[in-house]
């Protein structure tokens, strides 16, 4: 039975999907190319082990065996169903700043269903911790970590930051690859980002078609031409969103909230990196 013998485990929009794709050049690693994210090891995953399994069937000489999704890090059962099936995995979390990140994840669904659009951010983030899209949960990162640190030495895992990795992804590989156990001296291309998240082309454009667009959206939604609908949906989409666009400002409000929430977070997490992320507390 071959199964993987490290895993990027998230969190959403911090840069995993870059990382997955820089590690798949690396001729000692292996990763499923058309799995990305199995998700096998969260709460609600009804995948067989057989099929988790055949995911690594075809390894070759690979050193270091790995895969990546992003809901691990916040899955409350992970942790325990990591240490039962793959004790000795070595674990990869990325982390970016808490309010930053929940406003690319927030834009990020907004672009895939427009229905996220009918709730503006603000909403969204004070809707509980527990609110269907995690834009809030998911930032938690020391609640989550010590979930793991129960299950794992922390000598297993390795936590890097979203930001060392645009400033400097060779440098973060490097460090990736010692802790894989793979030769850290490969030098992947790293000029391209992906799943480069979406914004509007003009928020004015946008509010005004998604006050037409979203009922008609829903209306058929509930129709057999739903699913014929697709391509116009997606023309949509690329009228709505593009990905050389900045992100819409977070509303001094929002984001006063959201740094008041995560504080307590952010500052344990200075103490177990050993690093200062005063950064993250504006």
């Amino acid at each position: 039975m071959t199964l993987p013998t490290f895993l990027i485990g998230g969190a959403p929009k911090t840069g995993t999907t870059s990382l997955y794709r820089y590690l798949l050049e690396h001729p000692q690693v292996f990763l499923p190319r058309d799995a990305k994210e199995p998700h096998y090891f969260v709460e609600s995953s009804r995948l067989p082990l057989e099929e988790y399994e055949a995911l690594f069937a075809d390894t070759g000489a690979a050193r270091a065996i790995g895969e990546a999704s992003t809901w691990y890090l916040r899955d409350r059962a992970a942790p325990a169903r990591v240490r039962a099936l793959i004790p000795d995995a070595r674990l990869i979390f990325v982390l970016r700043h808490p309010v930053e990140r929940a406003r690319s994840h927030y834009w990020h669904r907004v672009a895939q269903d427009s229905r996220f659009g009918a709730r503006p951010f603000g909403e969204w983030i004070r809707a509980g911790e527990r609110d269907v899209a995690c834009f809030v949960d998911h930032g938690l990162y020391a609640d989550h970590l010590q979930r793991w640190l129960v299950h794992f030495p922390r000598e297993q895992i390795l936590a890097v930051l979203h930001e060392d990795l645009e400033r400097d992804a060779p440098a973060v590989l490097r460090r990736i690859c010692a802790h894989i156990g793979v030769d850290a001296a490969f030098a992947a291309r790293t000029d391209r980002r992906h799943n480069v998240t979406a914004y509007p082309r003009s928020m004015g454009l946008y509010r005004g078609l998604l006050r037409f667009y979203l009922p008609m959206e829903r209306a058929l939604e509930r129709t057999a031409l739903w699913r014929h609908t697709r391509r116009p949906r997606q023309l949509v989409r690329d009228l709505l969103y593009a990905r050389d666009r900045p992100a819409p400002a977070v509303s001094p409000a929002d984001r006063a909230y959201l740094l008041a929430l995560y504080r307590p977070q952010v500052e344990w997490l200075e103490e177990y990196l050993g690093r200062d992320l005063t950064a993250w507390k504006s």
